[in-house]
This record gives structure tokens, sequence and C-alpha cells, in this order.
């Protein structure tokens, strides 16, 4: 009796086919589960951006109106209406109080161009906040030849803006903000928080000239 039997291996063809069902598999890994586990991190992106958002919401609708309302509240004067004044003699007279015209939006000083503390109107905000690779242009102010920054012009550092908010949850996060006039007594904030590639969330708010 033969006690020793010839061991069998696989067939080039059976090698074949193990090898193209293995590749199938990983393909439809790498279309489907993988990318699900990158999405997971959506979510926690979406709340990282919402908090930032109402945070710079809270920070900018803190401001009066306009450069020209009044400081304390727009409660005594606004622009856009006639506030009494006194001419050289001391005589009463009412004098138009010209609101800021868009294109003037943004910081009216050079102090509130580096110090966002210093920002005391919804319009100087605007800018781009975050680091130098996320906001590429370099702003400076210039009161005799003034241009208003752009969405990419670096305004700071968020942390500069919230300082409230710790800067390690937000390493890859950042900010625009515009504004915008509607109609005769709004202002319309647009906070654009941008978390890169899990997504770019608007946050809007209007200002009244109260």
């Amino acid at each position: 009796m033969n006690l020793y039997r010839k061991a069998k291996g696989f067939t080039l063809i059976e090698g074949i086919i193990t090898i193209v069902l293995l590749a199938i598999a990983m393909i439809t890994l790498i279309s489907f589960l993988f990318p699900q586990v990158e999405r997971s991190a959506i979510p926690y992106y979406q709340a990282r951006s919402a908090a930032m958002g109402e945070a710079i919401l809270n920070q900018v609708l803190a401001r009066q109106f306009d450069q020209h309302s009044d400081p304390n509240g727009d409660s005594v004067y606004r622009c856009g209406e006639m506030v009494p004044k006194s001419d050289a003699k001391g005589k009463r007279i009412d004098v138009f109080n010209t609101c800021t015209v868009p294109a003037r939006f943004g910081p009216d000083s050079s102090e509130e161009a580096t110090k966002p503390q210093f920002d005391n109107d919804v319009d100087d905000f605007i800018g781009c906040w975050g680091t130098a690779q996320q906001c590429p242009q370099t702003y400076t102010y210039n009161g005799k030849a003034y241009k208003k920054p752009t969405l990419a012009s670096r305004r700071g550092n968020l942390v500069d803006l919230v300082p409230s908010l710790p800067d390690s949850d937000y390493n890859h996060i950042f900010a625009t903000i515009n504004v915008e006039v509607v109609g005769q007594s709004l202002k319309k904030v647009i906070v654009n928080v941008n978390a890169g590639r899990y997504g770019k969330y608007d946050y809007i708010a209007y200002k009244g000239n109260y």
C-alpha cells in the first residue's frame, strides 16, 4: 500500500481567479467603506464651525451699526439722519449725519486694522481671519489711499477675533467676514467658516440702525 499521496496545490488559473476576487474586494472597500470613515468627521467639523460662526457673530453684532453712529448704543443719534450740532457761535444747527459708503467699509484706523478689540462698528471686521496660508493677502491700512479689505485679506488669527475659543480645536478652520447694506437701516453680516475638505458653512445675521 502506498502511504504517500501527492500533495495538491492551486493551479495557475485558480491563483489568477483568487487575485481577481481579492482585487474586486479591495476596490469595493476603497470605493465604499474607506470614504465613510473620512465622512464620519464631518459632524465634528460642522459642530466646530457652528460654534465658531456663533462666536464671531456675537463679537461683530456687539458693535455699533456704523462708524458715524452713537457709540453708546445708537440711542442718541444715528447715521442717515439729521443730528443737532453747534456752529462756531454756539448756535444749534441740524446737520445730516452720513452713513459710511460700502466702498469705505473696513477698519477706520491702523489700530482697528491690527487689533480687533478696537473695532467699533460691524463693517470693521471685513476680511479673512486665519493663518497666512489660509488668508494669502497681506492687508495694510492706508488712510490717504484707502483700500477696502477683500475676503482674502488677512486681518489676524481666529484666536485674535474670538479669544474665548481654544485655538487648538480650530487649527484647520478659518473664517471670512463680509458686510452688505440691505435697504436703509440694515447691514447684512455674512460669516463663512471654512473647514477645508469638511465643508464651508455660511452664518448670516443683520444689524439694524436703531
